[in-house]
């Protein structure tokens, strides 16, 4: 950018200064959001299902977008207050022109990406919803189930104590009567 524009002095805001010195915290606030996206890209190789990351990407993207609205809006008022009526008036205005395409290009290219990642998790949100209504549902569903099978075990293991018990006094009687065990079960 700073080539494209190098040198050209507007009013922005009532205040006369070079664009360049006007757009530089617009510039920095975009270099911090990119590099904040390639550190969260890079974490999220890691770790794709890491919600927090994906919440903070979704709102650097939305950032994104709205920083690059502001820095187009900028040019669009620089250039509106170029005199065209000189050779340095018209050499300006195409070098913002220049400026302007390219950065229409990023915001373009900054909303299709945050859309696509809007789009997405709005679609993992629904499946997430509709797969925790369908656990939900799964639970009432068999939780009378869950109830009996509890009953039965609980059945069960009351009837292997008895049978124990049973096998017990059994073994005891064999030995007091000198019979086996088969002939008494009999």
């Amino acid at each position: 950018m700073a080539s494209r524009i190098q040198g050209i002095t507007i009013e922005i805001d009532g205040n006369t200064s070079k664009l360049q010195q006007s757009l530089k915290s617009l510039d920095g606030s975009l270099r911090a959001t990119q590099s904040n996206l390639r550190d969260i890209d890079k974490l999220l190789k890691l770790d794709p299902k890491n919600t927090e990351l994906l919440a903070q990407k979704q709102k650097l993207l939305n950032d994104k977008v709205e920083e690059t609205k502001t820095k187009l809006d900028a040019l669009k008022q620089a250039q509106k207050s170029i005199d065209l009526s000189t050779e340095d008036g018209q050499r300006q205005y195409d070098a913002l022109t220049r400026e302007i395409v390219s950065c229409e290009h990023e915001l373009k290219n900054a909303e299709q990406a945050a859309s696509s990642f809007n789009s997405t998790m709005s679609k993992v949100s629904t499946v997430t919803g509709n797969m925790s209504k369908k656990f939900g549902d799964l639970a009432n569903k068999t939780r009378g189930l869950s109830m009996a099978a509890g009953g039965a075990i609980a059945g069960l293991g009351g009837m292997a104590v008895k049978a124990a018990k049973d096998a017990d006094e059994l073994n005891t009687l064999a030995k007091q009567t000198g019979i086996s065990t088969d002939e008494l079960q009999k």
